[in-house]
């Protein structure tokens, strides 16, 4: 007699694509295709049964599955007040049911620290395990990187010994306001601006003047 192997979707596993049928049990060498006619005389033969001996006969073949691999690539996000990320980082390779690490950050972005990962609503961090994130062969996850906008201090000196200096400032990286402190007194002289030299004649920055990104 013969018979035809089962269509590939009469099966289904979850991250693995069927190859085939096998003859013995977590083998990896496909034996017969889907579709294909298959002799029943022989398929005994291969499996070392004794043809006739028995009346009726059960002659079990096992599905061999490929675990299925997918891509992750990395962006480094859209431009901010126009400017974008630098720098690029390799598309990840990976394979279900396999240890998937993201890479780590090689995007810069001018004032900003890499917060991690965006995909599909969650942040990850760099060399995550994203272990069967995609289960379709082929299938393909894009990963965005997260900003955060830096923060410095800024510190006064009076410029002169005894001289009371206004408190420290936190400034932010692209904030709208960045605004350094007003005038201080002296007696006998006029307060001209502010500078970061103390070696400085003249002054670089006004009283109160919106330094942006300046410092």
């Amino acid at each position: 007699g013969r018979f035809t192997v089962l269509a590939s979707d009469s099966f289904t596993l979850t991250g693995y694509t069927l190859q085939g049928f096998a003859l013995e049990q977590n083998a990896s060498d496909v034996y017969c295709d889907f579709g294909e006619e298959v002799i029943m005389a022989q398929l005994a033969f291969d499996k070392g049964m004794n043809v006739g001996s028995e009346q009726s006969q059960t002659i079990i073949l096992y599905a061999v599955w490929k675990a299925n691999n997918f891509t992750v690539k990395y962006v480094g996000g859209q431009s901010i007040k126009g400017v974008r990320a630098t720098g690029s980082v390799a598309d990840s390779e990976f394979t279900y049911d396999q240890d998937a690490n993201l890479s780590s950050n090689g995007f810069r972005l001018v004032g900003y620290t890499f917060a991690g990962w965006s995909y599909n609503g969650k942040t990850y961090t760099e060399n995550e395990n994203v272990k069967n994130l995609l289960s379709q062969n082929g299938a393909e996850a894009t990963f965005t990187a997260v900003w955060e906008q830096n923060t410095y201090t800024v510190s006064y000196n009076a410029g002169y010994e005894g001289g009371v200096a206004p408190q420290s400032q936190t400034f932010t990286y692209d904030a709208e306001t960045n605004i350094l402190a007003g005038a201080i007194t002296r007696p006998g002289y006029d307060f001209v601006g502010w500078t970061t030299s103390i070696l400085a004649v003249s002054k670089e920055y006004d009283a109160l003047e919106n330094v942006a990104n300046k410092l």
